[in-house]
């Protein structure tokens, strides 16, 4: 029977470069929270149509999509600061 060898890994380590988030450095941050920033707005919009579209749970949704409007708003005064 032959050894199992996961296929990533090939008997060798895979080389990382800067690009990999636990190696990005701190200069970084703004940019990447503002990508969070606009993920967390464009959620908060598909929930709100959600939200229209199911009224059973329609201020559960509502509720959902307040809370990452909240979220979005504090960290864009975080990142603009």
């Amino acid at each position: 029977m032959l050894p199992m060898v996961h296929p990533l890994k090939k008997g060798k380590t895979p080389k990382r470069d800067a690009a990999e988030p636990w190696e990005a450095g701190v200069s970084d941050l703004p940019k990447r929270v503002g990508y969070t920033v606009m993920f967390l707005r464009m959620t908060e919009t598909e929930v709100r149509e959600l939200a229209k579209h199911t009224p059973e749970i329609g201020r559960e949704l509502q509720h959902i999509a307040d809370a990452l409007n909240a979220e979005a708003n504090g960290l864009a005064k975080h990142v603009s600061e």
